[in-house]
């Protein structure tokens, strides 16, 4: 599922990754843990395409594609992508609306239709009861006066 081979990565021209490997296979569940500062986001933000690394040499696998063939916005599309830990409030938006645009980016992006606010309601829904998420989540501004919990789901 996620392959990274003889990855060698720098950052304002100091190496900060050599000939780095690993192996995740679906299903498998890997914790990265040490320290701060021994490279656990970095190697994340490499993974998602932060325009700041350069990667000097090695491929980065996922689901079979060399993500290094795409933007991070691409990679996003592919299932790759940080979740912020203290995500920003965005006024104005609602998580539903929200919700809603990303999922129908991604319908475009595999060549599928896009759905009406009723529709993916209808799909939502089931996700809310599994999560323990109430509906009137939805209508809160997007990460706006949310518990430390709420904004992590």
């Amino acid at each position: 599922m996620l392959s990274i081979e003889n990855l060698t990565v720098s950052l304002n021209n100091k190496k900060i990754l050599e000939n780095f490997n690993l192996n995740i296979k679906e299903n498998e569940t890997h914790i990265l843990m040490g320290p701060n500062g021994c490279g656990k986001s970095t190697l994340s933000k490499i993974i998602a395409g932060h325009p700041l690394y350069k990667i000097e040499s090695g491929k980065i696998f996922f689901n079979s594609k060399n993500l290094l063939n795409f933007s991070p916005d691409i990679r996003a599309l592919n299932g790759i992508f940080l979740g912020f830990q203290n995500p920003i409030e965005i006024p104005g938006i609602n998580n539903f609306e929200f919700l809603h645009f990303i999922y129908n980016q991604k319908n475009k992006f595999l060549s599928k239709s896009e759905v009406s606010p009723i529709e993916f309601f209808s799909i939502l829904n089931p996700y809310l009861s599994e999560l323990k998420i109430k509906k009137n989540f939805l209508d809160k501004g997007l990460n706006e006066g949310f518990s430390g919990g709420e904004k992590k789901k």
